[in-house]
């Protein structure tokens, strides 16, 4: 069937788009997207482990604009989560304790914290230099004094009626032997050996006496410190006192809180030394800095605030390192030594999305090290672990004193947006894969192409025009856009939903337009948009035109041939894909090799390539060898390619030029010839329509021939070709046929009937096998 320029492509109505434009308020992303919505709220309100949502979808269809209005909808129903801070733990610094308070109480709790110990800088030093405190200790060291004097008056006169006098020094107490109420000299005593063991005697019964002195001096020592202790303890009370009641009554119902005052409270009169240190101190920066570091136990480091925060957070991460993610402990410099402590501890967005959602790109989680595993690890076990990056990956940090922070209970929703090749390859390598991201969200490429959708597609594109400040589009303008995704999505009755590339094509009219002084985008400017992008982009297609119109590259377009004939291809450039046609020759001799496929030999064609040559071994049989051998040697080839082939849509120009070469019978040159063919012969759709009709089109107007092209039927509602192919087609300049079965093709293409053709077929066919029979055989 010849096809009329009707039915080359499908075109919007302006005014349809200019009465939806007032009636539709959604966006296409959400719209378009049933079941995708559908399975994120699914996905949303599951409450049990594993439900987490992975959105499939390529880049640029508007998951994240979904994903992020039913997220943030759902987070406005949920309750704000609860702050989170880090204490210093006193029984092991190395391991800061986390503590959990209502959002904005985590803030309130660190400011009550550092005026408390700013009041004590100030207050502690006051009191232990007041008169009061003076006189009281004063008190307790002269009745320590006086106690004392009294033992060592008793303790002297104890020595003198044992014959001893006492005198003490440095190295501790003498005793000097009395005789007569006078000293014994040294010289007495060495040269009267009785006199010496009597006084060694009456010293021996002495020193029991003594030592029973001496431990009632230290007891008295002992109990005076006791007592200085317990008054410095005493005012120490008094101050802090005076303020940490009010503090313990503030956070009497937060068990955390009220333990860390506690404890706090209690390492203070520890240390009070510390406070009293400062007054003496200021002029000295070194030991105010030391004292502030040793002070700086008491802060408080809130990682999660929430006293902003009214509903559930909704976080998307778009960097997600290790230490974005999960947090860190910086380092500092301390003396040419690095050291950590809690007030180090950086939160990471997984910290302040708990409570509430998490938004992720699969492919930056495998992007970066260790990542993926983490949050793993994370989900299964519930909990947030902030330790080294280097000890993620199983290798000891180096710094011994790195702090090793409590772990932090997690509560959160993770939605991981990726695509398709990624969610199933992360489930067939990856077991904990399904186990934690149970609800897929697929997201299709294409919706219909019915009434509701363009209304929907032309308000999005109008509200993203508004949004980016963008030239106003005009309703023609919407039109020649929403034609642009039906041709995109290679269906007239779809439309593209990748809408980041049709917004380019917007945003470049917009550019246009502003050029022409236009005050809205008009038709015209997207046309231009749509004919610069392709200038900028086909400089290969170009080249390859101008070597096919010098005749390096060998295209016949005129007259007919045996056995030749013009397939067509598609060269896909990532940014841009073409067409265009490939010389495809058959020979055909006697021998019984069967069809022999060139490429294939060579080692450059593809598995679907080399299905599809042995498809046409089995029409040939099915067709030709039911009531004889079918024995024929044939060879087929791409001419002038050299690089690998791949597909199936060159395979009914591939049989149209082997049974031209089986019959003798010659191929119009002026025609191109694209789709698969079944053992049947029926002709089944092909990939890349538009594009390979309008590179062979683009060919024959180079060349000022008149071509024609003959395509499956079954993708006619694939065609939405440019405005200057439907013209050619108007002008009778070129010809499009849709065909259904190889007997079309072969009429169209030799101009004779089928019926006649496959009788000159099998007539060869008949004298191949003749003249390959053994000479025995042929006798018979």
């Amino acid at each position: 069937m010849e096809l009329k320029a009707e039915h080359l492509r499908w075109t919007c109505d302006a005014s349809e788009i200019e009465k939806a434009l007032g009636e539709s308020q959604q966006e296409i992303a959400s719209a378009a997207q049933p079941r995708a919505k559908k399975a994120v709220e699914f996905g949303l309100e599951v409450e049990s482990d594993g439900f987490n949502i992975f959105v499939a979808g390529p880049e640029g269809i508007g998951k994240r604009t979904l994903v992020m209005e039913k997220v943030k909808e759902k987070a406005r129903q949920k309750p704000c989560p609860d702050d989170w801070c880090y204490v210093y733990n006193f029984a092991n610094p190395q391991a800061p304790k986390a503590i959990s308070l209502p959002a904005g109480v985590g803030k309130e709790f660190r400011e009550d914290m550092k005026s408390f110990i700013e009041h004590l800088k100030e207050e502690l030093p006051k009191a232990f230099e007041s008169k009061e405190y003076e006189e009281k200790a004063k008190a307790i060291i002269e009745k320590s004094k006086e106690e004392k004097e009294a033992l060592l008056r008793e303790l002297n006169k104890k020595a003198e009626e044992a014959g001893f006098a006492l005198k003490f020094s440095p190295t501790g107490i003498i005793m000097i032997p009395i005789m007569g109420g006078q000293p014994v000299p040294e010289e007495k005593l060495l040269s009267d050996s009785n006199l010496r063991e009597y006084v060694d005697r009456k010293r021996k019964e002495f020193e029991p006496v003594l030592s029973e002195f001496m431990r009632r001096l230290k007891e008295i020592d002992k109990q005076t410190q006791k007592e200085l202790k317990k008054l410095r303890e005493d005012v120490a009370l008094f101050v802090i006192n005076s303020f940490i009641e009010d503090l313990l009554e503030k956070y009497a119902s937060y068990p955390q809180a009220k333990e860390h005052i506690e404890e706090v409270k209690n390492d203070i009169i520890k240390d009070i030394d510390l406070f009293l240190q400062i007054p003496s101190s200021t002029d000295n920066p070194f030991v105010m800095l030391q004292i502030e570091k040793s002070l700086s136990k008491y802060q408080v480091n809130v990682i999660v605030d929430n006293s902003e925060t009214e509903h559930a957070p909704v976080i998307y991460e778009t960097n997600p390192t290790y230490s974005n993610l999960f947090g860190r402990i910086a380092l500092r410099a301390e003396f040419g030594v690095y050291v950590a402590d809690f007030t180090q501890i950086v939160p990471g967005s997984i910290h302040r999305a708990n409570g509430g959602f998490l938004i992720l790109r699969l492919v930056d989680l495998l992007f970066n090290p260790g990542v993926w595993h983490a949050l793993k690890k994370a989900l299964l076990h519930k909990e947030i672990v902030i330790q080294p990056f280097l000890e993620e990956l199983g290798i000891p940090h180096p710094i011994s004193t790195y702090i090793r922070p409590q772990p932090i209970p997690l509560d959160v929703k993770v939605i991981l947006l990726g695509d398709k090749p990624l969610f199933y390859l992360l489930g067939i390598l990856d077991p904990e894969f399904k186990r934690l991201f149970k609800v897929k969200a697929e997201f299709s490429e294409t919706c219909d192409n019915t009434h509701e959708m363009r209304g929907v597609f032309a308000a999005t594109l109008k509200h993203v025009a508004e949004r980016e400040k963008l030239k106003t589009p005009s309703a023609e303008a919407l039109a020649g856009l929403i034609e642009h995704s039906s041709r995109l999505a290679e269906h007239k009755e779809k439309l593209y939903l990748k809408l980041e590339e049709i917004l380019d094509v917007l945003r470049e009219a917009s550019f246009y337009a502003e050029k022409d002084n236009s005050s809205v985008i008009e038709r015209r400017h997207i046309d231009k948009a749509l004919e610069e992008y392709r200038f900028r982009s086909n400089l290969i297609e170009e080249k390859i035109r101008e070597l096919i119109r010098e005749g390096t590259i060998i295209v016949e377009l005129e007259g007919e041939k045996v056995g030749q004939i013009n397939g067509l291809s598609v060269i896909n450039l990532g940014d841009y894909s073409f067409g265009r046609p490939v010389r495809i020759t058959a020979t055909v001799f006697t021998g019984e090799k069967g069809i022999v496929n060139i490429e294939r030999e060579a080692k450059l064609s593809g598995k679907i390539f080399n299905k599809a040559v042995f498809i046409l071994s089995g029409y040939m049989g099915g067709k030709y060898g039911r009531r004889q051998p079918l024995t024929l040697s044939a060879s087929l080839a791409f001419e002038q390619s050299y690089s690998q082939i791949e597909g199936d849509s060159a395979s009914v120009a591939e049989l149209l030029a082997l049974l031209s070469a089986v019959s003798g019978i010659p191929l119009k040159q002026n025609l191109a010839v694209t789709g698969s063919i079944d053992q049947l012969g029926n002709v089944q759709p092909v990939g890349g329509i538009n594009e390979k009709v309008e590179g062979f089109y683009r060919i024959c107007r180079v060349a000022g021939k008149k071509g024609e092209v003959i395509i499956p039927a079954r993708n006619v509602k694939h065609l939405n070709l440019n405005g200057d192919v439907v013209e050619a087609v108007e002008r009778g300049d070129f010809k499009i046929h849709a065909v259904d079965t190889i007997d079309e093709a072969i009429e169209i293409a030799t101009g004779l009937k089928a019926e006649e053709f496959h009788e000159k077929v099998l007539l060869e066919l008949k004298e191949l096998h003749k003249y390959a029979m053994p000479r025995e055989e042929k006798g018979k």
